[in-house]
C-alpha cells in the first residue's frame, strides 16, 4: 500500500473515503492573536507569546529563564461518528450471523470490511445510539431496500449515454463515468449506486439435515394450529420426506419448530423471516435447506427460478443468503388473487449465470425436471458479464445497481457503528469514522533545546496526541488519563514505523522542525481505534507513524477523544527555547452530524421584569460544568417572549461582566453544563462577546431557530479548566416595565 501521494478519494489511513469531509473549526491569525478562539497564559514561571503582525502567527518562549507557556483552543471538538443505519435494520456479522443494529449497541461483535489491499478482513465494532431524526427508504431497482439517514453517504455514478445530451436515445450505448460521493438525500432515481454483489459472508455450522430439511418445509407449507402443527402438501416426494423427517427427529419436531402460534397462522403468514440459525449455516446446509424450502413456494419455469411469498421479510432473507453462492436475483412484488388484502413478492433468478449456479449448487427437489428444462432453455444463452456494472468500484464484490427510489419514512432511532482499522465496514455499503486534525508552524524553532521542549497537538493535560521537540529529538505521543494519573507514551522519530523523514523512507523527505510545516493527526476513536501521525509537504500528505490499539491495550487508549488543540513550550531550566504557532484546522472524515442528547434551558413561569431601557437583564445563563469540561454543547434554538407590544433588543453575550447580584450555577439534571435560570432585575451585564444579536415585539413569541444559529459551538474552557459564560440577555427599548420568558435549546454532542 502507499501512503505518500494516496489517491484523493482516501483518507490518511488509505481508506476508500465514503463521505465528505467537514471542517468543524478552522483558525488564521490574519489580524490579532484571535483570543476569542484561543487562551494563551504563563502556567508558571517565566514564558511568553508575542504576536507576528506581518506573519500570521504567535510565538510562544522562554528566554534564559525557566517557564511554561501554553496556547490552547477554548472549544474541544466533539469526535463525529460515522453515518447511520435506521435502528431496526439487520447488520451481518463477521461470523455470517445476524442481528439488529440497536441489538449490538453495547456489545462486542465483529464485521466485515476492507482490507487496504482490497481483500476481506473481519474487524471489532462498536454500535452507539446516534439520534432521533429522519430516515429515508432508498429501494434499487432489483428490489433490494435500505433504510438510513439523511446524511449517510453511498458511492454514486449515472450512465452517461454517447448522444449530444448524455442522455438514452435509442441504441446509444452507455458508459459509465468515475463514482463520487453522494449523500443519501441527494440520490435521485436513475443513479447507480455501489452494492454488495457477490457476498463475503460465510456461515461456518452445520445441522442436522433432518432438522434442515423439515425446518425449510414448515417454513413454506406450514402453520400453526391452537394445539398442533401442520405441514399442508399434496402426496408425493415432499410429503413423504417431511414424514420421514418427522419420524427420524421424533419429539425433537415438536420442541425446535421455529416461531410461535402468530409464526404461521395464516393472517400471520406475511411476518414469516428465516430464523436466525439460518444465517450461521455454512453453504452446503444451506443448499439442502433452499432445495426443500424451494420445493414448497418455488418453481422453475422456462428461463426463469423464482419463490414467491407474502412476507417481504422472508424474500428478502431468501435474497440476501442466495448472494453467497454468487446467485443474484431480483425481488419484485404482484398481486395475487385470493389474497388481494396483501401483495405478494417474488424472489426471481433469471441471469443465465445465476441459473446456471443454482442448479449446480442447490436445486429443488422434486421438482428436478423442470429445472432442468429451464436450464437447457439457458445454456445457449450468452452469459452477461454486466461489464458496465464493474466499473469504478473499490472492490470486486460490488457492483453497481439502479436506484428505484428514495422515500422518507418519518422518524426513527438511528444507530451509529464504527469500525477501527478499516473504519468501513460491509452489509450493501460503507461507513466511515476518522478525525483529522493539521496544525501549521514551527515546532522548534531553536531546535533542540536541553531542558526544555516544544509540542503541538490535540491535547490537554490529561489526554491527547501531539508532536514533541526536545533535546534528544523528534516524537508523536500518546497522552492517557485512564489510569488516573496523565502518562504519556513517547516514539522517537528512528523507531517512526511508517517513513522516518530521514530521507530513506518512501517520501525522500527529511524532516526539519526548524521551518514551518503542516503536521496532521488523524485518530479513530471507539476507545481502541489507530492514530497517524504525519506532515505535509510540497502538498503531499507523508504518513509517519501509526499507533494501533485494538488487540492491544487492555483499556481505551485515551479517556475522551473531545480535546482542545494546544502549542506549548515548557523550559524545567533557565533555557531559550520557543515554538511558532500559525493555523490550525480539524476535520471530520466521517462528515459533520450533530448527535447527542438534546438539553432545554428556560425560566419556567418566573419572569424577569425589566426596569431600565438602557440595561442588559440576564435572562438565562449556562456554563460547562468543571467535571465535563469535555462537554460539547452546540445552541440550537432560542425563543423569548414579551407581555406588551414593547421592543426590545436581545443579544447572546460570551462571558460577559456581572454588576449587582452575581450569578447561582446549578446543575442541569443529565447534562455536562450547569445553568442561571433566576436572576432577577437586580443583575445586569455588560461588554464581553456578542456572538448574536436581535430586536423583536413584545405580545407574541419569537423564536429563533437552529437555522439562525447553524449550529453554533461557543463553550469552552481556558488552560486552567475555568469555563465560558454565555448569557442570553433583553434590553427593554420602549414602553415601561415589561415581563419576559426565555428558553434556549442545546445538543450534546
Amino acid at each position: 500500500m502507499s501512503y505518500f501521494n494516496n489517491p484523493p478519494n482516501t483518507d490518511m489511513f488509505g481508506k476508500l473515503r465514503v463521505s465528505q469531509p467537514s471542517t468543524l473549526f478552522d483558525s488564521k491569525l490574519l489580524r490579532d492573536a484571535n483570543t476569542f478562539q484561543w487562551d494563551d497564559v504563563q502556567v508558571s514561571g517565566t514564558a511568553f507569546s508575542s504576536y507576528n503582525a506581518n506573519q500570521a502567527s504567535v510565538t510562544l518562549a522562554t528566554s534564559a529563564a525557566i517557564g511554561r507557556r501554553v496556547r490552547q483552543t477554548k472549544r474541544r471538538f466533539s469526535y463525529q461518528p460515522g453515518k447511520c443505519l435506521e435502528q431496526n435494520e439487520w447488520v451481518p456479522l463477521a461470523d455470517g450471523s445476524r442481528q439488529r443494529a440497536k441489538d449490538l449497541v453495547g456489545k462486542e461483535f465483529s464485521l466485515l470490511s476492507l482490507n487496504d489491499e482490497g481483500e476481506v478482513n473481519s474487524f471489532p465494532a462498536k454500535a452507539s445510539v446516534n439520534a432521533f431524526e429522519e430516515v429515508f427508504e432508498l429501494t434499487l431497482t432489483n428490489g433490494d431496500k435500505i433504510i438510513r439517514n439523511a446524511q449517510h453517504p453511498l458511492w454514486v455514478t449515472n450512465k452517461v449515454y454517447a448522444t449530444e445530451d448524455g442522455k438514452y436515445k435509442g441504441g446509444a450505448k452507455a458508459t459509465i463515468p468515475s463514482g463520487e460521493w453522494k449523500e443519501l438525500q441527494d440520490i435521485s432515481p436513475g443513479d447507480l449506486v455501489a452494492t454488495l454483489h457477490s457476498s463475503p459472508f460465510r456461515g461456518t455450522e452445520t445441522a442436522d439435515p433432518n432438522w434442515v430439511k423439515a425446518l425449510a418445509y414448515l417454513i413454506g407449507d406450514g402453520n400453526l394450529t391452537q394445539s398442533s402443527t401442520r405441514f399442508s402438501r399434496a402426496s408425493g416426494p415432499a410429503l413423504d420426506e417431511f414424514v420421514a423427517c418427522g419420524n427420524a427427529l421424533g419429539s425433537k419436531i415438536n420442541s425446535r419448530v421455529y416461531g410461535n402460534k402468530t409464526a404461521w397462522t395464516a393472517s400471520a403468514t406475511a411476518e414469516k423471516f428465516l430464523p436466525q440459525e439460518c444465517f450461521t449455516w455454512n453453504n452446503e446446509t444451506l443448499a439442502l435447506f433452499f432445495s426443500r424450502l424451494y420445493a414448497t413456494d418455488g418453481w422453475a419455469h422456462r428461463k426463469e427460478i423464482g419463490y414467491c411469498s407474502i412476507s417481504r421479510q422472508l424474500v428478502q432473507d431468501i435474497h440476501d443468503l442466495l448472494l453467497r453462492f454468487d446467485i443474484r436475483s431480483v425481488i419484485r412484488s404482484k398481486k395475487v388473487k385470493g389474497y388481494e388484502n396483501y401483495t405478494a413478492y417474488t424472489v426471481d433468478i433469471y441471469e443465465t449465470e445465476s441459473v446456471l449456479r443454482f442448479s449446480e449448487k442447490i436445486g429443488i427437489f422434486s421438482k428436478e425436471e423442470a429445472l432442468k428444462k429451464v436450464v437447457e432453455n439457458t445454456s445457449f444463452a450468452k452469459i452477461s458479464t454486466n461489464a458496465y456494472r464493474r466499473k469504478s468500484l473499490p472492490a470486486e464484490c460490488l457492483r453497481w445497481s439502479e436506484v428505484k427510489s428514495v422515500s422518507s419514512l418519518g422518524f426513527s432511532t438511528t444507530i451509529a457503528i464504527e469500525v477501527p482499522g478499516p473504519h468501513t465496514y460491509l452489509t450493501n455499503f460503507y461507513e466511515h469514522n476518522s478525525h483529522a486534525i493539521l496544525m501549521t508552524g514551527i515546532l522548534a524553532v531553536n531546535g533542540g533545546v536541553a531542558n526544555s521542549y516544544t509540542l503541538c497537538g490535540m491535547v490537554d493535560d490529561k489526554n491527547g496526541l501531539y508532536f514533541k521537540r526536545n533535546s534528544t529529538g523528534v516524537y508523536v505521543g500518546r497522552r492517557t488519563f485512564t489510569s488516573g494519573t496523565a502518562v504519556d507514551t513517547e516514539v522517537i522519530q528512528s523507531a517512526w514505523n511508517i517513513d522516518k523523514l530521514d530521507g530513506t523512507g518512501i517520501s525522500g523527505y527529511t524532516l526539519d522542525t526548524t521551518k514551518t510545516l503542516i503536521y496532521s493527526i488523524e485518530f479513530e476513536w471507539l476507545g481502541v481505534g489507530s492514530v497517524k501521525f504525519g506532515v505535509i509537504i510540497d502538498g503531499q500528505l507523508c504518513p509517519c507513524h501509526q499507533m494501533n490499539h485494538s488487540n492491544v491495550l487492555t483499556t481505551v487508549y485515551m479517556s475522551t477523544p473531545n480535546l482542545p488543540l494546544r502549542w506549548e513550550v515548557n523550559s524545567t531550566s533557565a533555557a531559550t527555547n520557543s515554538c511558532t504557532a500559525i493555523c490550525a484546522t480539524v476535520i471530520s472524515e466521517g462528515g459533520n452530524q450533530e448527535t447527542g442528547q438534546t438539553f432545554v434551558v428556560d425560566r419556567g413561569v418566573t419572569p424577569l421584569i425589566t426596569l431600565s431601557s438602557t440595561s442588559l437583564f440576564p435572562l438565562l445563563a449556562v456554563r460547562l460544568a468543571s467535571t465535563s469540561l469535555d462537554n460539547c454543547p452546540v445552541l440550537q434554538g432560542i425563543s423569548i417572549a414579551g407581555g406588551t407590544s414593547t421592543i426590545f433588543r436581545w443579544t447572546l453575550l460570551l462571558n460577559p461582566t456581572v454588576t449587582g447580584t452575581a450569578f447561582s450555577f446549578s446543575a442541569l439534571a443529565g447534562s455536562g453544563m450547569e445553568i442561571d435560570v433566576a436572576r432577577l432585575n437586580t443583575t445586569t451585564v455588560s461588554g464581553g462577546i456578542e456572538v448574536a444579536s436581535g430586536y423583536a415585539t413584545s405580545g407574541t413569541v419569537s423564536v429563533f431557530t437552529t437555522n439562525t444559529f447553524a449550529s453554533l459551538q461557543l463553550l469552552g474552557s481556558t488552560v486552567a479548566g475555568v469555563s465560558d459564560v454565555l448569557v442570553l440577555a433583553v434590553q427593554r427599548i420602549t414602553g415601561t416595565t415589561e415581563s419576559f420568558y426565555a428558553a434556549m435549546q442545546f445538543r450534546e454532542l
